[in-house]
């Protein structure tokens, strides 16, 4: 996994752009090391050296980076710029200064996540927050501002056909689907495989859902550059809309990556974490999504290694419920859930036996199904809606 440090937020002098529409082409990438890190009034300034030829560009961005940081600087199809934390050290690249790069210490690695993640936290809004205000400023308001609404309008209705879950459509798992594979969690691993696939071959991989252009954050730079049309105060209100969902995406990547495990007895641990936009009324209720994937030694007990999936619903009219859902490699499932309101408990406890006739006809055997009233256990079960505490 690689952080986003931002998508199509980076702002370039005139040089710059021209220099990156020569070297820098959709779906290509740039390798590159951080020489230089300043701040004027402007916000951020990064030098950064190209590894090809050795050339310096100045990127005005929003987060700042350690001199000697390994970076990537791509363009996806939808001509939106990305820079990232490099996925290797820089030394592997043909013309990489001799200098080791920073994020080869694992101190100044730390200290890399910790900035962005002091960036990233305070300023998070949910999906489904920032789906309900884009929904808002999409709206045609006074004459100046009807034009530019009409732009931004297919777009916003776009995201919502894409990743809106409606609850009881046949097509609601697909969705969910789409929320995790188009969601912009993947786009930096889905970034780096198209450039490295052969020319004529991107987007043909067996079992792949969707063009560029899907995802999150492509769609992202596209409502960015349409927001540069609207009148100063919408036009900040909505860059500010984008910066607050980028910050959550990150944030989930970040908090997702640092408990990846790889353990020497050959165990392993893969997290993934996100929103996932639920319609319910005229509105979009977030539920936060965590998933755990343990995977045991090769050759054991395959009901030792499981999937663990964790709901966090915070809803208008029925309050909080929470949700623990554990699927071992055997099929066998257990599911507990979780809410402080007494009627919420009771219609989960209505619905629980279709839902396990549902799973059974999947082939899904139940072992413990159970709600509880009250709250989830705290610790590893529950979900916190601050995803990382971080001290400062």
């Amino acid at each position: 996994m690689i952080a986003t440090l931002g998508p199509n937020l980076l702002l370039t002098q005139p040089s710059v752009e021209a220099t990156l529409a020569r070297l820098l082409p959709a779906g290509g990438q740039l390798a590159a090391t951080v020489v230089q890190s300043s701040s004027d009034a402007s916000g951020i300034r990064l030098q950064l050296q190209l590894h090809r030829a050795g050339q310096l560009l100045a990127l005005n961005t929003q987060h700042a980076l350690p001199t000697g940081t390994a970076v990537v600087l791509s363009r996806n199809s939808a001509g939106q710029l990305q820079l990232s934390l490099a996925a290797q050290p820089a030394a592997q690249a043909p013309a990489a200064p001799a200098r080791p790069p920073a994020t080869s210490n694992p101190a100044t690695a730390t200290a890399t996540l910790d900035s962005l993640l002091r960036t990233s936290l305070p300023r998070q809004q949910s999906f489904a927050d920032v789906l309900n205000q884009l929904l808002q400023q999409a709206q045609p308001g006074s004459a100046a501002a009807t034009q530019a609404s009409r732009q931004l309008s297919p777009v916003v209705q776009s995201l919502l056909q894409i990743f809106g879950i409606t609850p009881g459509l046949r097509d609601s798992d697909l969705a969910v689907r789409r929320n995790i594979e188009k969601g912009g969690f993947f786009t930096e691993a889905s970034l780096g495989r198209t450039a490295s696939q052969p020319s004529g071959t991107k987007n043909a991989a067996p079992g792949n859902t969707g063009s560029a252009h899907t995802d999150l954050k492509a769609q992202m730079g596209q409502l960015q550059q349409l927001a540069d049309a609207l009148p100063p105060q919408a036009r900040e209100q909505m860059h500010k809309l984008l910066g607050d969902l980028l910050a959550r995406i990150t944030t989930s990547q970040l908090h997702s990556a640092s408990q990846n495990k790889d353990l020497p007895d050959g165990t392993s641990e893969r997290h993934l974490a996100l929103d996932l936009p639920v319609r319910l009324g005229e509105r979009m209720e977030n539920v936060e999504l965590r998933l755990k994937r343990y995977r045991a030694r090769r050759g054991e007990d395959p009901a030792s290694s499981h999937w663990l999936v964790r709901l966090h619903f915070d809803l208008q009219t029925l309050g909080p419920l929470e949700a623990e859902l554990r699927l071992r490699d055997d099929s066998h499932m257990s599911a507990r859930f979780w809410t402080p309101e007494p009627e919420t408990a009771r219609l989960i406890e209505q619905r629980l036996p279709e839902f396990a006739s549902n799973l059974d006809r999947q082939g899904i055997q139940l072992d413990n199904l159970g709600c509880h009233q009250g709250t989830a256990p705290r610790g590893e079960t529950a979900i916190r809606r601050q995803l990382i505490n971080l001290k400062t």
